[in-house]
This record gives C-alpha cells, sequence and structure tokens, in this order.
C-alpha cells in the first residue's frame, strides 16, 4: 500500500488593517499603519519619520548601520546586503559595494 500526498500552497498577500489608522486618520495610510501607529504611540522621531515618507513614496531606507557587502540583480530587481538584512527594489542603488550606510540612509529612490 502506498499513500501519496498533494499539496497545493495559495500565496496570498494580507495587508496590516488598523482600525484606528483607517478610520480616524486616513484610510490611505493603511498600507504604512504599522509605522504610523508607531508614530501615534511613541511619538515622531527623524527616523521613524523618514520611513513614513519612504513608505509612501515608495523609497527604500536602510533600518540600521552597516556596510553594503554585495549587491546582484535578479528579474528587474536590484538588490543590496547590507550585513545580514537584505534590501530590493526596481530601482537603482544610491550606493555601491563597500560603502557604509547609516540607519535612514536612503537606499533606492530619493525624498524628492
Amino acid at each position: 500500500m502506498k499513500v501519496y500526498l498533494k499539496l497545493i500552497g495559495v500565496v496570498a498577500s494580507t495587508a496590516n488593517y488598523y482600525d484606528a489608522i483607517s478610520g480616524f486618520m486616513s484610510p490611505e495610510l493603511n498600507d504604512c499603519a504599522d509605522i504610523v501607529w508607531d508614530i501615534y504611540m511613541n511619538g515622531a522621531t527623524y527616523y521613524n519619520a523618514k520611513k513614513l515618507l519612504s513608505a509612501v513614496t515608495n523609497n527604500v531606507i536602510c533600518d540600521k548601520d552597516g556596510a553594503i557587502n554585495d549587491m546582484w540583480i535578479e528579474q528587474g530587481y536590484v538588490f543590496v546586503r547590507v550585513d545580514d538584512r537584505i534590501y530590493g527594489a526596481k530601482r537603482p542603488c544610491n550606493f555601491r559595494v563597500g560603502d557604509n550606510v547609516k540607519n535612514g540612509d536612503i537606499l533606492f529612490g530619493t525624498m524628492q
């Protein structure tokens, strides 16, 4: 007797839905609700304000200090590895391999 299993996987994207953000502030902020909620609860800092602006403008900022160890292109995306964290976007990186980046540096895009 043989037993066969058939596994089916479905990818579904789920958004963070915060009633306080979409109900009281704005439904357009629901995509970056975790950042807005952090600002609401803990106050605005330079880093989380810049993180909110980058989420709204589709830019990528660095989350921690470190050096860019590797950079590669896959399927139209440019990826960089800062220490053990990987960032990616469909636009060129503002830094080169070996550059040191700080928390809050804009890796992909501009804030203009």
